[in-house]
């Protein structure tokens, strides 16, 4: 048997994946045409049986396609490896991801698209506007490294950097190196932050990994996770990526805040109710700049009952700002 003809099951499925969906089926004389366009002769009445066998073979062997009977059988592609709707998401969410550059983003979307029917592919040309979209293509890079950091339980070395007044990159603390155990990636406010124990720190830390430059694997062993490490309260505190101190506070908030809170710290948020028109939050927490700023926004709706230290810190806050009026 010629070598084409044992390839021609092959040639008959990836026709019917890249031409057809369901509402852009093939009949047998498409891929016949097709077939004969790449030089696998069929003609013959025979021939078209043996399309058909191939196909039948195709679908026993689990390959996903639907024929629809008629005076012509038409054929297409059932399941993609994603759904047309999934794929939408999914270019979507790549626009969205401000720490992808213009260029990735637009190969990933490409990418993406060719895992969609040609006639689908019209539907995922999506514009979507994302501010402040990132111009360092290595973050990605960084993210891989640091999962293999993760998986093989061992340290890495970085610069962290920050911007100077003319928007200039420099790494802090005269480009000092921070040894980091990295136990897990989350992702908040459209950034990728680590958390892990930080040498510098002498404590667990969370870092953002497009600050992050010069990334090296040690092959030094990770340090252990502590027994009361848990990433659900790290996550579930956005504030801790600035490195404020840990407390637990109480809050007191006007009863249409719950969207607000259970937005920022999740549904399993320790509430309770405090009176008919308020309801308490306990929650741990690292205060500082970014926690006050978040309670000043919602102007008295959400206010600062516990700790007095907390409270006296916030109003010192404000005081300081009022000042530069």
């Amino acid at each position: 048997m010629p070598a084409e003809n044992k390839q021609r099951p092959l040639h008959i499925y990836k026709y019917l994946m890249d031409n057809t969906d369901e509402e852009h089926p093939a009949t047998i004389k498409d891929i016949t045409a097709y077939l004969n366009s790449i030089g696998i002769e069929i003609g013959t009445e025979a021939g078209r049986k043996t399309i058909s066998d191939d196909i039948d073979e195709l679908q026993a062997c689990g390959f996903d396609i639907i024929k629809t009977r008629s005076t012509h059988n038409l054929y297409f592609v059932g399941s993609r490896v994603l759904e047309l709707s999934e794929l939408k998401m999914l270019v979507d969410a790549v626009q969205a991801a401000r720490f992808i550059t213009s260029g990735k983003a637009r190969d990933l979307i490409k990418r993406l698209t060719s895992l969609a029917s040609p006639h689908q592919a019209g539907e995922l040309k999506r514009k979507l506007y994302v501010e402040g979209r990132a111009e360092d293509a290595n973050v990605l890079a960084v993210v891989d490294m640091l999962y293999k950091a993760i998986q093989t339980k061992q340290t890495m070395t970085f610069k962290y950097h920050d911007y100077t007044s003319e928007k200039k990159r420099e790494h802090k603390h005269n480009g000092q190196i921070y040894e980091l155990s990295p136990y897990d990636l989350f992702w908040s406010n459209d950034r990728y932050y680590v958390l892990g124990y930080s040498k510098a720190h002498e404590d667990i830390a969370t870092f953002r990994v497009d600050r992050i430059d010069k990334p090296q694997l040690t092959n030094k062993p990770a340090a252990p996770k502590p027994k009361e490490y848990r990433i659900e309260n790290f996550r579930d505190s956005v504030f801790l990526m600035y490195d404020g101190p840990r407390q637990t506070v109480e809050l007191l908030c006007d009863n249409d805040m719950m969207n607000a809170i259970v937005d920022k710290f999740g549904r399993k948020v320790d509430t309770s109710v405090a009176d008919a028109e308020h309801f308490t939050v306990t929650v741990e927490m690292s205060t500082g700049p970014t926690f006050f700023a978040w309670v000043f926004n919602y102007a008295g709706k959400i206010r600062i009952q516990s700790p007095q230290t907390v409270i006296d810190e916030y109003r010192a806050h404000f005081k300081k700002a009022a000042k530069s009026l």
